[in-house]
């Protein structure tokens, strides 16, 4: 069986480039002056190993990763990161990336905190943004989890989590208090099945406070909320005040 690899001419301007079923020995890539890399249908271990060739790297999106056993060797730092979009958790332990400042996780499950725990403790990096999509069972605890651990997060959105409202009124009367999120000045939250009555509530709380103010946020619900006349009003009230407020019901805010 032979394989052939794939050359380019010349190309000095190339900067972003996207792979799909493809090894770093399949194709000769300009790999040092890539700034934006997508790959697609790869395993972890030959994700790993096209990131140690980009060294200059800026933001990597993996997606439909394949399953793969082989261990991917050593961490490699990638010092020029900011963006991270993937698919697979199993991604981050192989990486540090010191000047990370966003990411972007979809599919979340039980080990979301601790494997972004270590990924986090050993880059250092002022992440300011994380976006966490489509979680599993227990969810909502782990979302929870990941706001602890980035105290000065500016940025938080959270979409395919479904949960009690129990355990949203728990989780959002924290946000409330600053408990989590203190530094939060935007929030997303997308079908996540939230009574918006909690939502009006702990905004209005967090619009009362001298610090931690949240100035944008945005909901999308994923069915009717019922009578919300009064949770609405509170939400006009907020808005007329200065903060930008998106329910996804058109003008009803």
């Amino acid at each position: 069986m032979y394989s052939v690899q794939i050359s380019l001419p010349p190309t000095p301007q190339l900067r972003d480039v996207h792979l799909r079923s493809m090894k770093a020995s399949d194709i000769c890539l300009p790999w040092s002056q890539l700034t934006s890399l997508s790959l697609y249908g790869i395993t972890i271990p030959n994700v790993v190993a096209i990131l140690r060739l980009t060294p200059n790297i800026v933001t990597v999106h993996v997606s439909s990763v394949i399953q793969d056993s082989r261990p991917p060797g050593t961490i490699i730092e990638l010092s020029h990161l900011r963006t991270i979009t993937t698919f697979s958790l199993d991604l981050l332990p192989h990486l540090k990336a010191p000047a990370l400042e966003e990411l972007d996780i979809h599919g979340f499950d039980q080990n979301t905190v601790y494997v972004l725990k270590y990924f986090i403790e050993r880059s250092r990096s002022p992440i300011h943004t994380i976006r966490l999509r489509e979680g599993t069972v227990g969810a909502v605890w782990q979302a929870e989890g990941c706001m602890r651990l980035v105290p000065l997060l500016r940025h938080f959105s959270l979409s395919g989590v479904s949960c009690g409202s129990r355990e949203w009124k728990t989780v959002l009367g924290r946000i409330a208090e600053r408990e989590i999120l203190p530094a939060v000045e935007s929030l997303t939250f997308t079908d996540c099945g939230i009574p918006i009555q909690y939502i009006a509530t702990m905004l209005t709380a967090r619009a009362e406070r001298e610090e931690g103010r949240i100035t944008a946020f945005r909901y999308i619900p994923c069915e009717d909320d019922g009578d919300v006349d009064e949770s609405l009003a509170m939400l006009r009230e907020l808005r007329s005040r200065g903060m930008l407020i998106d329910i996804g019901w058109g003008d009803m805010v």
